[in-house]
């Protein structure tokens, strides 16, 4: 499956009608103003792999699952297209390091229509496990282990969750930074387990290895208002950083008592 027009300005969907053209709504959506942050933003696809639990080599002959979530009414009504889209992606082949990229086949799909309505009596101390990496630019530069700060990821939580809200109408609480500015202070950042990931992605429509580092690993987080609490409940779906659409930026909230909460 592929855009017409894609396929003749390298990669990008340019067709005068955007409403109408399904390639665009969830592939390759165009820039919106936002109403929230006031400016135009580049919007993320209304889907997002989460694949972190897929082993680096499958063996021929094996199998592996990974989950896909779908933000809002249009992605939704569209699975059928977004399967189709990944049947012919496994067809095509997968992986870049090898002479010959591996080919895999869809053999099976299960829907799953999760409501992310808060929980409640949610842990004021909150453990997270970043799952996979999350990638957190700063002035410009993607942030190191060493250079990690809770307010950073916090921010950077919060702008997706504003930015896939105004995009695809996902009915989540509206939250603004100054509202929230004296409840991130007083979180405490404490048993921080970090680490750098290198880590490099394969681009087909630029035929080249891209280096996507980020950071992974464990952290604590005391005295969560309720307010930041829902943020980051949210923000599981929704992941956090740079590339958030190849399944970076994700995380799970443990409770201090090791009860998970869902993360899928």
């Amino acid at each position: 499956m592929a855009c017409l027009s894609a396929l003749q300005n390298k990669g990008k969907c340019v067709c005068r009608v955007e409403d109408a053209c399904v390639y665009q709504q969830l592939f390759s959506p165009a820039a919106q103003q936002s109403s929230s942050l006031s400016r135009q933003y580049d919007v993320s696809p209304p889907i997002i792999v989460q694949a972190h639990a897929l082993p680096e080599v499958l063996e021929a002959g094996n199998s592996a699952c990974f989950e896909m979530v779908c933000l809002g009414e249009r992605a939704n009504t569209q699975w059928p297209i977004i399967q189709l889209a990944l049947q012919r992606a496994l067809m095509g082949g997968i992986g870049w390091r090898h002479p010959v990229r591996g080919r895999a086949q869809l053999s099976q799909v299960e829907t799953l229509n999760v409501d992310p309505a808060p929980v409640h009596n949610m842990p004021s101390r909150m453990h997270i496990q970043l799952l996979g990496h999350t990638r957190l630019q700063h002035t410009g530069h993607i942030l190191t282990a060493a250079a990690w700060q809770v307010d950073h990821w916090l921010k950077a939580a919060l702008r997706r969750q504003t930015l896939m809200q105004d995009a695809y109408h996902l009915g989540l609480p509206s939250i603004h930074w100054p509202d929230i500015q004296a409840d991130v202070d007083a979180i405490t950042w404490c048993d921080a387990q970090l680490h750098d990931v290198d880590w490099t992605r394969y681009s087909n429509r630029q035929q080249q290895a891209m280096p996507l580092n980020g950071v992974g690993g464990t952290f604590v987080l005391e005295h969560v208002s309720p307010a930041i609490q829902a943020l980051l409940h949210y923000g599981q779906w929704l992941h956090v950083g740079k590339n958030s659409v190849f399944g970076l930026g994700q995380y799970q909230i443990v409770s201090s008592t090791a009860e998970s909460f869902p993360s899928s």
